[in-house]
């Protein structure tokens, strides 16, 4: 299972109101679930995006292009990629508590 993380601030953005209708915003939530699902690092193949939300993510700035093609803007400031389940850190919660050792992480 693959989780996206939104902050609680995610649909009053300036930048994802400016982008348009509620079509445009669902849309662009859909690009971002699909590069969680796959685990992308935020890149997405350009034709899974109608070419008018693609062109308008890139004038708001949600989307960036470089080299390796289309990515959401700071993708890995809110959907690390190292331990996208926490399940690393669970495991070493669960550790501790079994050997009785207390844990801030």
């Amino acid at each position: 299972m693959s989780w996206l993380r939104l902050d609680d601030g995610f649909t009053s953005h300036p930048k994802l109101i400016t982008l348009g209708p509620p079509a445009l915003r669902w849309q662009f939530l859909e690009l971002m679930s699909y590069c969680a699902r796959h685990r992308t690092d935020g890149y997405f193949p350009p034709e899974i995006a109608p070419p008018k939300l693609l062109d308008r993510c890139i004038d708001v700035g949600l989307v960036e292009l470089d080299s390796a093609g289309p990515r959401i803007h700071d993708w890995e400031k809110f959907n690390p990629t190292r331990d996208p389940t926490g399940a690393v850190r669970q495991q070493r919660w669960r550790n501790a508590q079994r050997n009785g050792r207390v844990t801030d992480t």
